[in-house]
């Protein structure tokens, strides 16, 4: 194999390269660190499948996925694993679906699985690695403070002892709560909060021990002993011993479902794994130091989530709260993910009977604890600080996963955020500038040490001009050209308009020809090379429009 493939391999699995850099100092660390995440995703696994609906699924997803991203991802920390975020769209989509029989749900989520799987790597095929960049900051704050409220009001009932109706609608869900309170267990209640309160103080207090595996140990020892199973708290019971079984879950669907009918659904997950992955990714990889490529790590996820398709596992995504436990152990590199792999494989094939008194309270008290580490508010203080249209994004996003449910919150978080950027094209910054004492030029509104030079009006026009903005463009020219009497040349300062579309041109057309016949020079200056040529390519300008054009406002000054 010739130098030029052994590059193209290592690219392709990065593993490769890791384990060429491999130290025998990094085993133990990788060891400790894989040990105790593999233990810790046990709990966590079980308790996003109950909030999903496939309890088994999740955890099987946490066996041949942390293998497929361990070989073909470029992070060394991230680990991947059911979500909290995933969990509940699963639940989502189950209900949109109407799919109540668990066995035809288990079928569907592989096959949702499965085809976001597929979508992640035809996504980094056709390296569209950007795509993800259309979940913005604010609307990704403001879509995990939503989900969080709903993640802890939907895992509610869990520590309260009963059940109650709807879905990821949080609001009518926390009605049917109330409703029901004259039902509450105060056994599991108390075994519930008591999970919570433990899961949070290790984690403010004591970083490196898994607050989720303690919550476990000691909830199984307490329904053991005092047999409170048979008191009223519900046990996870009996988990088929052994490793999941290998099959194609497209097989199966074919005379259960339309697959058409979960391309969308799979796409909307396809975007939510991108999104937390990636991130999650470049941010280990920049308290690393070292870079990452976004389209490698969508093939990673892709694989990833092929791999958790073909064992009936629920899909995957890159996990903070996990990467973080093996980060603060010291891991070192990618083999800690497969030493996890490992301890979850021999515990479920030797020891689930372990499991059987296991209260489902301490599963909703693991998902309510993640849910409370997404809500930082933090986070919504510097989005207020840079800019108020921000902010209301990230609020309008929360407050419609909230009400109207999680994937139509998405979409009305990403339509107000395209509707906000619109709107600020077609309504953007602009002024008259005037010059300082020093020769430079600033906005006369804004600064008032500057003057406007005699017969000549300098107008900035920040945006670039195309048909939904060209009408206002062309207003405040107008305007311009009627507001003095003396006005002899208009000078537009053009820097930031880095587009113009057909009727941008022909709207600047018929200004320069009006300004023409009243005897005004029109004269660009600082327009981009791409909408110099755009502009002259409009048979609204003549010949000599070309004089138009200028480089420097001094420059136009002093041929008007």
């Amino acid at each position: 194999m010739n130098l030029s493939a052994n590059l193209n391999l290592v690219r392709f699995i990065p593993f490769i390269s890791a384990l060429k850099n491999y130290q025998r100092a990094y085993f133990s660390k990788d060891l400790i660190a894989g040990l105790t995440v593999g233990i810790s995703m046990i709990p966590i696994g079980l308790a996003y499948g109950q909030l999903s609906g496939l309890p088994l699924a999740a955890l099987y997803a946490s066996l041949l996925p942390l293998v497929a991203y361990a070989l073909f991802s470029s992070s060394k920390e991230l680990i991947v694993g059911p979500s909290a975020a995933l969990s509940i769209f699963i639940a989502v989509s189950l209900e949109q679906l109407d799919s109540n029989n668990i066995g035809t749900a288990a079928i569907i989520v592989a096959s949702l699985t499965m085809l976001s799987g597929i979508f992640c790597v035809l996504a980094s095929i056709f390296r569209l690695g950007f795509i993800s960049d259309f979940l913005s900051k604010p609307i990704m704050v403001g879509f995990m403070h939503g989900l969080a409220v709903v993640i802890i009001i939907s895992s509610l009932t869990g520590i309260l002892g009963y059940s109650a109706t709807g879905g990821d609608n949080a609001v009518y869900k926390l009605n049917s709560i109330i409703q029901g309170l004259h039902k509450v267990h105060f056994i599991t209640l108390g075994i519930g909060i008591s999970g919570i309160l433990i899961i949070l103080a290790c984690q403010r207090w004591l970083p490196r021990v898994s607050g989720q595996i303690i919550v476990m140990v000691l909830s199984i020892l307490l329904v053991y002993f005092f047999r409170l199973d048979l008191q009223g708290v519900k046990i996870i019971g009996s988990i088929p011993e052994g490793l999941p079984s290998f099959d194609n879950p497209f097989i199966e669907i074919e005379n259960l479902l339309d697959l058409q009918k979960l391309f969308p659904l799979s796409l909307a997950m396809t975007m939510l794994i991108m999104s937390e992955t990636v991130s999650k990714a470049e941010a280990f990889a920049s308290r690393g130091h070292y870079a990452i490529d976004a389209n490698q790590q969508m093939l990673a996820d892709g694989l990833a989530n092929i791999a958790s398709a073909f064992t009936h596992g629920v899909p995957v995504s890159g996990s903070s709260s996990r990467s973080a436990i093996a980060i603060s152990l010291g891991t070192c590199s990618q083999v800690t993910s497969l030493i996890a792999a490992l301890t979850i494989a021999i515990t479920i094939s030797f020891f689930t009977n372990v499991l059987f008194f296991l209260p489902t309270a301490a599963l909703s008290a693991i998902v309510i604890a993640a849910a409370f580490n997404l809500i930082k508010f933090d986070e919504f203080r510097k989005i207020q600080a840079f800019h108020g249209k921000e902010l209301a994004i990230a609020l309008m996003t929360m407050l419609s996963v909230i009400i109207l449910g999680v994937m139509n919150g998405v979409i009305v978080g990403v339509v107000f955020a395209i509707v906000t950027l619109l709107y600020g094209i077609k309504n953007p910054d602009h002024g008259v500038l005037g010059r300082d004492k020093k020769g430079f030029f600033h906005s006369v509104e804004r600064h008032r040490n500057v003057k406007e030079i005699p017969g000549i009006i300098i107008y900035r026009f920040s945006s670039p001009i195309v048909y939904f903005n060209c009408q206002y463009f062309h207003a405040q020219m107008m305007e311009l050209a009627h507001s003095k009497v003396d006005t002899h040349s208009i000078i537009i300062e053009g820097g930031a308009i880095y587009q113009i579309d057909f009727e941008g041109s022909e709207s600047l057309g018929e200004i320069y020809h009006y300004l023409k016949s009243k005897g005004i020079k029109l004269k660009l200056i600082n327009f981009r090379s791409n909408v110099r040529t755009d502009i002259l390519r409009n048979s609204t300008f003549d010949a000599a429009s070309k004089e138009l054009f200028y480089y420097t406002i001094s420059l136009a000054i002093a041929k008007s």
